[in-house]
């Protein structure tokens, strides 16, 4: 597509979060914001690239058949769309198309799709490519291109670090950890804890402040001991600065808190996080500090999270 302008018909938002993968890799899922106001259609296709920061634009696949021809031109459709999806190159850290539908969004929301990417640390430019599937007759799918150049954090290292900071509306536990295909559906399961990821970073005083990351790389003892403690503190944001506000009380992290079941040695994780209700808090702008100290390595970090309190 170099030289050509890329497809801009649904207005596409790309937010992506970073956490330790398998094989010195980055797990990426991300949410996908799509006016789905333009979509003639909730039935899309969804390519996926990723490849080294300036790498030349793909040209995106073309729409499957609608699905009330596939029934009569199966095998025809199965040449089509093989032919559609381009080959993986080797200088792609990551290729896939998804067929999916676009959900209803809640009353005043823009609607969402969560995928994933796993790929090792470095620089990349993301390619998402949208595509409608099943248009009226009388006129041409629509479709859009987003480029977003990502900064991929590299886990693999042995310094204290967390993944990405995720802001949640809510944690919902699954009854077993979820297969592969379901994976893909559902980007932010972490074992048996599905969250269901903030739709922004304003939340009304009758909500909660839910936050969840990992925490990755803390010194452990040659008899599996280790020893965390996570700080919440809340500043708020006023014409004259920043102001502190409140704090909670420390999150602990050792066998004797977690239980002998845990093995960091053997890759068990850290998860950490709280769920602070709002009420106390006066509409306005804040920050919250998350402090993670390893008591052992004396190693420390912070991360911030930028949130809203509204009536």
């Amino acid at each position: 597509m170099t030289g050509q302008p890329l497809p801009a018909d649904v207005p596409l938002q790309f937010q992506p979060d970073f956490l330790k993968a398998q094989e010195n890799r980055t797990y990426v899922p991300f949410i996908l914001t799509v006016d789905a106001s333009k979509l003639t259609s909730p039935s899309v296709a969804l390519y996926i690239r990723v490849a080294a920061k300036g790498t030349t634009a793909p040209t995106p696949p073309p729409a499957p058949a609608s699905e009330k021809d596939k029934k009569d031109k199966r095998d025809k459709d199965k040449k089509a769309d093989a032919k559609d999806v381009p080959s993986m190159p080797t200088n792609y850290a990551f290729e896939d198309v998804h067929y999916l539908e676009v959900a209803p969004a809640a009353a005043g929301q823009p609607a969402r799709v969560s995928r994933a990417f796993a790929v090792p640390a470095g620089d990349y430019d993301v390619y998402l490519v949208l595509r409608e599937r099943n248009p009226p007759p009388s006129a041409a799918p629509k479709a859009s291109v987003l480029k977003q150049t990502v900064t991929v954090p590299n886990f693999w290292t042995n310094d204290l670090t967390t993944s990405s900071v995720i802001l949640a509306d809510r944690v919902d536990t699954l009854s077993a950890p979820l297969s592969r295909e379901q994976q893909i559906e559902h980007p932010y399961a972490i074992g048996q804890s599905d969250i269901q990821v903030a739709a922004d970073a304003k939340f009304r005083k009758s909500e909660e402040l839910s936050v969840v990351f990992l925490i990755y790389n803390p010194a452990i003892g040659s008899d599996k001991s280790f020893n965390l403690q996570v700080d919440y503190a809340f500043y708020r944001r006023t014409p004259d600065g920043e102001k502190y506000f409140n704090r909670t009380e420390p999150q602990k992290f050792t066998p004797a808190v977690l239980g002998p079941q845990v093995d960091l040695s053997a890759g068990h994780q850290l998860v950490a996080g709280q769920a602070v209700p709002l009420a106390g808090f006066p509409e306005g702008d804040y920050r919250l500090e998350i402090k993670v100290t390893d008591l052992v390595s004396g190693q420390s970090l912070t991360r911030d999270v930028a949130f809203t309190v509204t009536s």
